[in-house]
């Protein structure tokens, strides 16, 4: 006859309610170990529902203590193992309380002590803990030793797995900080988390897989060399199947900063080839525009230098006619003003062509302006003496009539000179 209270660590003086409560809440935590310990889980799952048809109520409880106390009582041999065993189990307490509180150098000797005390090949959870214990105290050898037992022991356990990739992970940052041969143990990290994706997946263990598929997609993401796509795959999966750990979600907020960054970035690019576009066409206007100016210009001016030259000319020829029309006898009034007109409006012309020209006065036609004028206003106020007769009264009129010419003259060469300057200043660019 089974004893449930020992097989079970039941309380003897508990009510059939309360044993039918911790009955339930061993059920729970068996069913949980089925991944670990299949084998012992299923054992005590059938003992646990055996129970709860033996303690349904108290009368039934009752019955069965009676069938109990009445089997004689066989004496147990003695276990010549039974207290290594209580050692081991007193020290590996120890080290998970320890653990739990975060005194890991506390946890690696205790862990110690209870492996001095003998440990059993297919202890899975003993070797995954050590291997935990001995990872926070930067053993990193040993804690691969450790896990690679428990592997060894339960090639099925996805929690082996996961914890030889966090032994991976720590050995491949200690060889980037020395500069050591990080790829291999990049490699080995993730074939681990592949393994535990894959013992997870197959055993329906959605937390597991979740975890490594949270932890395969960091180092996808962010260690080199990288597979972004594979990446996101697998950070949407982690977070689908409820990734409490925060790995995926980490990737995939990284991955959504760095597309809006790129988009920014091309949308900043744009802009700044727009305004280059922009700026580009309007440089390209700006030098059409002072290609045609400059057009302008030298047809302006090229337009200007052939009037001035055709002036010029016009002017050189009224002069040397003007000259020799001087000194031709004037017979009449008529005469002598026409060769005025001619003469003064050759001087005329030859200065204005001159300043138009050149933008000054130059000394030489200046000079043959005034001598030619000078020389005129004799010349034709001696014709008018001789025509009016020689008498005093003419002789005064003869004075009176040379000042106002040379009056005249002067004025008109300057005016002439003003006005070719002022013409030269309208056409300078």
């Amino acid at each position: 006859m089974t004893n449930f209270y020992e097989e079970l660590k039941l309380d003897k003086t508990a009510s059939a309610s309360e044993l039918t409560a911790e009955l339930l809440r061993l059920e729970s935590v068996w069913h949980k170990r089925e991944m670990s310990r299949p084998e012992l889980a299923a054992e005590k799952l059938v003992q646990i529902n055996e129970a709860k048809k033996v303690f349904a109520s108290d009368t039934a409880k009752a019955q069965y203590d009676r069938e109990l106390n009445a089997v004689p009582v066989q004496t147990v041999p003695e276990d010549p193992d039974a207290e290594r065993r209580a050692q081991f189990q007193k020290w590996y307490q120890n080290a998970l309380s320890y653990y739990q509180e975060t005194q890991y150098d506390l946890a690696k000797t205790a862990i110690e002590r209870a492996a001095g005390c003998g440990t059993n090949e297919d202890d899975t959870v003993f070797f995954c803990n050590a291997s935990r214990i001995y990872r926070n105290n930067g053993d990193l050898t040993t804690a691969l030793n450790y896990v690679n037992r428990a592997i060894l022991s339960d090639p099925t356990d996805p929690e082996n797995y996961i914890e030889k990739a966090f032994v991976l992970e720590a050995q491949y940052r200690q060889a980037l900080q020395n500069r050591g041969n990080s790829a291999d143990l990049l490699r080995q990290w993730r074939d681990a988390l592949e393994q535990a994706i894959k013992r997870s997946s197959a055993g329906f263990y959605r937390d597991g897989e979740a975890r490594a598929c949270g932890m395969l997609a960091f180092s996808l993401h962010f260690s080199q060399p990288q597979d972004e796509a594979r990446a996101e795959e697998l950070a949407r999966q982690a977070v689908k199947l409820g990734d409490r750990w925060g790995n995926a979600q980490r990737v995939l907020d990284d991955m959504e900063e760095k597309r809006a960054a790129a988009e920014k970035a091309e949308r900043d690019a744009q802009t700044r080839r727009a305004e280059a576009e922009r700026q580009n066409r309007e440089r390209q206007m700006q030098l059409a525009q002072a290609e045609q100016q400059r057009q302008q210009r030298q047809n302006a001016m090229a337009e200007k230098d052939n009037k001035a030259k055709i002036l010029y000319m016009l002017g050189w020829a009224g002069v040397i006619l003007s000259a020799g029309l001087t000194f031709l006898p004037s017979r009449t009034t008529f005469i002598i003003i026409l060769k005025t007109l001619f003469v003064f409006g050759a001087v005329v012309l030859l200065n204005y062509a001159d300043t138009f020209k050149n933008g000054y006065s130059a000394r030489l036609i200046t000079a043959v302006s005034s001598v030619l004028g000078v020389a005129y206003c004799f010349v034709a106020s001696t014709a008018a003496y001789t025509i009016m007769g020689y008498s005093a009264r003419s002789a005064s009129r003869t004075c009176t009539l040379v000042l106002i010419l040379l009056a005249i003259f002067f004025v008109l060469m300057f005016t002439a000179k003003a006005m070719g300057k002022k013409a030269d200043q309208k056409t300078r660019f």
